[in-house]
């Protein structure tokens, strides 16, 4: 699950609320825009999950986390980064048991005005990087990519076409960040695993002005 929080230090009661609100709370939790700093990590412990992997930004934007249950075999993979200072992203890996193929999962925060091309090219070789060793992938994130313009923005239907190329699938495909006269598709998850075996789903609740977006699959 993914939620883009606008300042994880002041939402973290609301994301407690919405998590005690589930039937059953999602095994990794991706969080965008959590505007920590090096002080703000110890009070924001979630019951039952260990904070796996954070990534600043050096602005009073941006910055990414992920939780990950304390039911997983988890390594945090601080060694996939972006070499750019308007992207910030947290990684990890899943031992699913299967001694062949693990799980990396991925939460990436994208500025605005990021040079998309650039964050392109990288993006791919980070994935390039990861599916040769034949791993499951899993990512999610604000992107900043409104995928509603694919069919009418130059940059955006090369940056999906990337992702097909590896075989990644966008599984949301509704607007996620919604206002009184905008909505747009720029909270995405992207997977390499069939699709016929994931519930993807787009949560109605809100903590900014993102909808959280989510998705089922059995390990």
């Amino acid at each position: 699950m993914h939620f883009n929080i606008r300042s994880l230090t002041k939402n973290f009661n609301t994301l407690e609320e919405i998590l005690g609100s589930l039937d059953s709370n999602p095994d990794i939790i991706g969080i965008t825009e959590t505007k920590l700093n090096q002080f703000s990590i110890d009070s924001l412990n979630l019951n039952n999950y260990t904070l796996t992997h954070i990534n600043n930004s050096k602005t009073n934007a941006g910055g990414t986390a992920l939780y990950t249950s304390n039911s997983l075999k988890v390594t945090p993979r601080p060694d996939i980064q972006f070499e750019m200072d308007s992207v910030e992203s947290s990684w990890c890996e899943i031992d699913n048991g299967n001694h062949n193929k693990t799980i990396v999962v991925g939460c990436i925060y994208r500025h605005p005005h990021n040079n998309l091309t650039v964050f392109t090219d990288q993006l791919n070789n980070i994935i390039r990087s990861i599916n040769s060793n034949k791993q499951e992938l899993f990512l999610c994130g604000d992107l900043n990519i409104d995928f509603m313009k694919v069919s009418s923005h130059l940059h955006t239907e090369e940056y999906l076409d990337m992702l097909f190329s590896h075989g990644l699938m966008p599984i949301i495909t509704k607007p996620t960040c919604i206002t009184s006269h905008t909505a747009t598709l720029i909270d995405h998850i992207y997977t390499n695993h069939p699709l016929s075996y994931i519930t993807p789903g787009i949560a109605t609740v809100d903590i900014s002005d993102h909808l959280p977006v989510f998705l089922l699959y059995d390990i």
